[in-house]
């Protein structure tokens, strides 16, 4: 009976969380451009969501939402944006215990690339 007892009150306050986490969920926006001269570009990600969007432009536009559960430091994704010659990481990692289901944590990026020049 106390076996009962103590099990229901674990799953009792793992739900509690659960609400407080998604009722605190917030989404943050970022933007970063990069000065890109290559006509060729490689992108690589974490566990995060990307979007290429092809425009007339010549340099990289990444826009980013951050979601963010109930404990700010524990469940914010670590975002990085980093560049070397033509190649732009773009690299989202969140905690294990954002993907338990107590917290809220993921990225997405859109990239704003320059479109492809049909050939001569």
């Amino acid at each position: 009976m106390a076996l009962c007892i103590a099990i229901g009150a674990l799953v009792g306050a793992y739900c509690v969380l659960v609400l407080v986490s998604l009722a605190t969920a917030s989404t943050e926006h970022r933007t970063r451009t990069f000065a890109v001269a290559a006509r060729q570009l490689q992108i690589e990600t974490g566990s995060a969501d990307v979007l290429v969007v092809g425009e007339p432009r010549r340099d990289v536009r990444v826009d980013m939402e951050i979601h963010r559960g109930m404990f700010r430091n524990g469940f914010q994704p670590r975002v990085e944006l980093s560049q070397s010659g033509r190649q732009l990481q773009l690299h989202s990692h969140c905690s294990l215990m954002a993907h338990v289901g107590v917290g809220d944590c993921g990225a997405s990026f859109t990239a704003y690339v320059p479109a492809a020049r049909p050939s001569p």
